[in-house]
């Protein structure tokens, strides 16, 4: 087993963070994300008061209380705003300034986006571990 040092873990971390402008979506097709999968295998939300897809903040990456590396964005929240697209919102995906998938990740439930005020609250975190 390799192990790599905690100063590595934060400066790849830091490293992935600074190296490219990303932005989170929230898709809406019932998909399992798969290793294999680029953008067009989501479906992008389009209920009434969507952003759009908001852009990936970064802090600054530490070791987390389990020993890994980790860096977490900032809290994202997008909200209905009771027009009349409502959406069932299965997950998040990430894409680069060119439309490149970058990673998704599927809700442990799917979350109705459908009145006024109903709400996805979401921070992006990435995990390093030693194995």
């Amino acid at each position: 087993m390799n192990v790599i040092n905690e100063t590595t873990w934060t400066t790849m971390l830091d490293s992935i963070a600074s190296a490219e402008f990303i932005t989170l979506r929230l898709f809406q097709n019932n998909h399992v994300p798969l290793l294999s999968d680029t953008t067009a295998d989501y479906t992008q939300a389009d209920f009434s008061g969507y952003s759009g897809g908001q852009p990936i903040v970064w802090g600054v990456a530490f070791i987390n209380g389990s020993t890994q590396g980790e860096i977490d964005g900032v809290l994202l929240i997008e909200t209905h705003d009771a027009g009349g697209v409502a959406n069932t919102i299965y997950g998040v995906y990430v894409v680069n300034g060119a439309g490149n998938l970058r990673y998704a990740e599927r809700f442990p439930a799917p979350i109705s986006m459908s009145a006024l005020g109903d709400q996805i609250k979401y921070v992006p975190i990435v995990t390093l571990i030693n194995q």
